[in-house]
């Protein structure tokens, strides 16, 4: 006889050791890309003063950058598929530090648009291979639940905890002239990187 072979992960009733570990693993390397992409999004002004971009061309840079995730995402994922969910996680994650340390070092805008796709792709490649390996491995009975709390965490984090301050001041009561006064008052687009 031979001995029985040990259950597939996702075969587990409830999630082990073996699971945190790639929930851990997973979110660690979406919280750095995610980091990036959002320090990215704050650093766009001092970008442009910095290298003398136009409005535009930070536009390009911006865009290019999200249009390489979805690049990346499929282009990984299909590489995913063919030599293995873990190889394919650590390769993104050194694909996107590597193109977000280029970006520091970048002298102008052709490099920076190159070093930004890298970064690009790695994040996007990131995001499905961390996804998927998280769907495959957890228990089907947990696995959204998993999912949802490697993307949930990061973004409770970058909010420096403006959430709670942002429902108290949801649910402090508001006249209606007061709400209307405050509206008037406020100019459109005051939060836009591109403004001053």
């Amino acid at each position: 006889m031979t001995p029985a072979s040990p259950p597939l992960l996702n075969d587990c009733a409830t999630p082990t050791r073996r699971h945190y570990a790639i929930l851990a693993l997973a979110w660690a390397g979406w919280l750095f890309d995610f980091y990036d992409l959002m320090l990215f999004t704050f650093l766009l002004v001092p970008i442009r003063q910095d290298l003398g971009l136009t409005d535009t061309q930070l536009s390009l840079l911006l865009g290019t950058s999200l249009g390489a995730t979805a690049i990346g995402g499929v282009l990984f994922g299909w590489l995913a598929d063919r030599i293995g969910r873990k190889p394919v996680l650590s390769i993104t994650i050194l694909t996107y530090s590597v193109g977000t340390l280029l970006c520091g070092l970048a002298p102008g805008l052709p490099a920076f648009l190159v070093f930004r796709i890298v970064t690009g792709l790695g994040v996007g490649g990131e995001w499905a291979t961390g996804q998927t390996l998280i769907g495959e491995t957890f228990p089907a009975n947990r696995r959204a639940r998993f999912a949802g709390r490697r993307s949930a965490s990061g973004s409770r984090r970058s909010s420096g905890g403006s959430s709670s301050r942002t429902s108290r001041a949801a649910s402090a009561p508001v006249s209606r002239g007061e709400r209307a006064s405050s509206a008037r008052r406020r100019p459109r687009f005051s939060s836009s990187p591109f403004a001053g």
